[in-house]
């Protein structure tokens, strides 16, 4: 399995994604219960937008090992590159299930909410995440962004300039804030 995980960093270093999906079918035709073959299939899939195949492969990797929590990670994250936002919740509370909760999941979990448009929920996992990880920054700028939806400017400005401080080099954080000062009249 180990070496299954090295090839595919290979293949990603090299940007091979279509020779990585070949091998990973070609292996899989001979060992069709290898959790590890089906979880880096699914990821070749996702780096070339095909999101569709890559959501089936991750069910296979999960269906093999269902403790597989990185599978239902990636799923999820596929999930949202289809717009499939409560869905992807779903998905990734299943990784609960089989690690302890973590910033990442918790940031992802949020920005689904968000596209939801429930931003209680939204902000809500946003704080969580950034209670885990103080340097997240797109949690950070997730909690602005809620403020920012609801008309909080002055509030969402704070948020906005936490998550700049930890990525400066973020252009959405800076338009954030440029947007919230205009939004509250401050155009000097």
């Amino acid at each position: 399995q180990d070496a299954l995980y090295e090839l595919a960093f290979c293949y990603d270093v090299l940007d091979k994604q279509e020779e990585s999906i070949q091998f990973y079918q070609q292996y899989i035709d001979s060992e069709p219960y290898s959790f590890a073959a089906w979880y880096n299939l699914g990821n070749a899939y996702h780096k070339i937008s095909l999101f569709e195949k890559a959501i089936d492969a991750y069910d296979y990797a999960i269906l093999i090992k269902e403790n597989f929590s990185s599978a239902y990670f990636n799923k999820g994250n596929a999930l949202v590159q289809l717009d499939k936002y409560a869905e992807a919740i779903e998905v990734y509370k299943q990784t609960f299930e089989y690690e302890p909760p973590n910033a990442d999941t918790y940031c992802a979990m949020g920005e689904c909410y968000e596209k939801l448009e429930k931003m209680d929920e939204a902000r809500a996992y946003y704080k969580k995440a950034v209670k885990m990880d103080t340097k997240l920054a797109d949690a950070w700028y997730g909690i602005g962004v809620t403020l920012d939806f609801e008309e909080r400017y002055f509030e969402s400005l704070h948020f906005y300039r936490k998550a700049l401080n930890l990525d400066s080099e973020n252009p959405d954080f800076w338009f954030a804030i440029a947007d919230a000062h205009y939004k509250l009249g401050n155009l000097t």
